[in-house]
C-alpha cells in the first residue's frame, strides 16, 4: 500500500524532532546514528525509501587503523515485504519507529583516564592481533605487543601531556578507541604545528556500525582544539582499504617511513591533510 503525502510528512517531522533531541543532548556528529537506526527499520540505505522510489545501496565503514587497521564495505540489503516495519505491501508503525528512535544507544566518546589503562591494554592488542596476526609471524607479533600494549605502557602514554587517548564505549563496553600524539614529524609532512593520529580501532563485533567514522572526526576535533595545522598518520602498504578510509576523510600520501613490527621492518605509506572544521561522510 503507496503511503500518502501526509504519512511521508509525518515520518519527516518524527525523525527531525528526534534529531533535534538528540543534538542537544549528544552533539550533532551522532545525528546520523539515529538516522541510521530508523533505517534499519525498513531495512534500506540511507534516508527513507517509498514504493516509488525503491530501495537506496548502504556502505559501512568498518574499522580502520592509523597504521594498521582495515576497512570493508558491507553489500545492500534489500528491503523484505514479510517485514512488519518493512516500507512495501505493509505500512510501517510510526508508533515503533518512535518506539526504536527511543531505544537506541549511542556510543559515548570520551578522554581516558589512568584507571583506564588495564581495560585498554587488553583492548588494544586484541584488535591488533585480529588485524595482523594472519600476515606476521607469531614471534614478531608477540614482541610487538609485549612493547607496545601493556597496562603499564598504557598508563604512561595515557598520563602523557603530548597524547590524547579516545575511548568509544557502548552501554559502558569499550568498543573502539584512538590514540593522538604531538611531536616530531616525518620531513615528508610539510607543517607548522603536526599532530598524529598513532592508532585507532574498533573490535570486530563492531565494525562498520560508524564508530570509526566517529572517531576519527573526534581525532579532528581534537586537532583543532590543540591548535595543529596538518595532520597525519602512518598506514601499512598493504593495507589498500584503510588507505581508501582515509582517503575519504581528505587524507593523501606524502611519502613513507618504516614501522618497526617485532624484528620486521615494514613499510608504512605516510598521508597527511589540513586540519579544517569539516568532516566526511562516510556513512
Amino acid at each position: 500500500m503507496a503511503m500518502t503525502a501526509m504519512e511521508r510528512d509525518a515520518r519527516r517531522l518524527l525523525l527531525a524532532e528526534a534529531v533535534q533531541k538528540d543534538r542537544a543532548t549528544r552533539g550533532a556528529r551522532k545525528d546520523d546514528r539515529v538516522e541510521r537506526a530508523v533505517c534499519d527499520l525498513f531495512e534500506v540505505g540511507r534516508g527513507f525509501d517509498t514504493p516509488e522510489n525503491g530501495p537506496q545501496s548502504r556502505f559501512c565503514t568498518a574499522s580502520v587503523g592509523c597504521g594498521r587497521n582495515v576497512a570493508a564495505p558491507q553489500p545492500a540489503v534489500a528491503p523484505r515485504n514479510d517485514h512488519p516495519l518493512t516500507c512495501g505491501t505493509m505500512r510501517p508503525s510510526f508508533v515503533a519507529i518512535a518506539q526504536r528512535i527511543a531505544e537506541v544507544r549511542l556510543p559515548n566518546i570520551r578522554r581516558a583516564r589512568r584507571d583506564d589503562a588495564t581495560q585498554l591494554s587488553v583492548i588494544a592488542e586484541k584488535t591488533f592481533r585480529d588485524t595482523f596476526a594472519g600476515v606476521n609471524s607469531p614471534e614478531d607479533m608477540d614482541l610487538h605487543c609485549r612493547t607496545s600494549y601493556s597496562e603499564a605502557i598504557q598508563a604512561k602514554e595515557i598520563t602523557d601531556p603530548d597524547r590524547v587517548t579516545l575511548l568509544c564505549e557502548d552501554g559502558g563496553r569499550l568498543v573502539g578507541f584512538a590514540q593522538l600524539r604531538w611531536g616530531k614529524a616525518p620531513s615528508c609532512v610539510v607543517a607548522d604545528a603536526a599532530g598524529e593520529i598513532q592508532r585507532l580501532y574498533v573490535i570486530s563485533e563492531f565494525q562498520g556500525k560508524g564508530i570509526a567514522h566517529d572517531l576519527m572526526n573526534a581525532c579532528m576535533d581534537e586537532m583543532t582544539g590543540h591548535r595543529s595545522d596538518v595532520v597525519w598518520l602512518g598506514v601499512w602498504e598493504r593495507n589498500p582499504k584503510a588507505i581508501a578510509f582515509y582517503k575519504k576523510f581528505g587524507f593523501h600520501e606524502v611519502g613513507a617511513h618504516v614501522f618497526p613490527l617485532g624484528s620486521d621492518p615494514q613499510r608504512d605509506v605516510v598521508m597527511a591533510r589540513p586540519v579544517v572544521d569539516s568532516r566526511a561522510d562516510a556513512g
